[in-house]
């Protein structure tokens, strides 16, 4: 377990690195191929890790390990791009901090790069990919899936 979570934070692929992208990205245009690559470097690598060092020490297959790993990749991403439109729609009394900080910095989110719309849209693709993960996996993941469907409708 020690070795997911500093893979998840320290490699070419981890956090802290997508850390210095999310920071490269601020106040530029960026891509969907950059905008993606932040996201899965951040966070959905924490997620990730999560989700396999549970899978771990609940003894997961390694088929089961690589559908969690989908799962997971796409639960992070369900997740960003979530907050991503919560930031545009969102009140403070909704949130419990200060909606538009993304847009007022500059931030790349789904929304700044590809419009309200197709973001919601993305939402559904995403999520679906989350719960293709799931059904791959012969043990009882009503819970793993009730999270995704939970982030799906997240309004704060």
């Amino acid at each position: 377990m020690i070795a997911e979570v500093a893979r998840a934070a320290g490699t070419p692929q981890g956090m802290v690195a997508g850390q210095a992208l999310d920071l490269d990205a601020e106040s530029r245009d960026v891509t969907k191929v950059e905008l993606d690559r932040i996201h899965l470097r951040k966070t959905a690598a924490l997620i990730r890790a999560a989700a396999r060092c549970g899978a771990i020490i609940a003894g997961a297959s390694e088929n089961d390990l690589e559908a969690i790993t989908e799962y997971a990749t796409n639960l992070g991403l369900l997740f960003q791009i979530t907050d991503d439109l919560l930031d545009v729609t969102a009140t403070t009394e909704d949130l419990g901090k200060t909606p538009g900080k993304d847009a007022r910095s500059r931030k790349a989110t789904y929304p700044a790069l590809h419009g309200m719309e197709a973001s919601h849209a993305q939402l559904e693709v995403v999520h679906r990919a989350a719960s293709a993960g799931l059904d791959r996996i012969d043990r009882p993941i009503d819970l793993l899936r009730s999270v995704a469907d939970l982030i799906l409708r997240r309004q704060a």
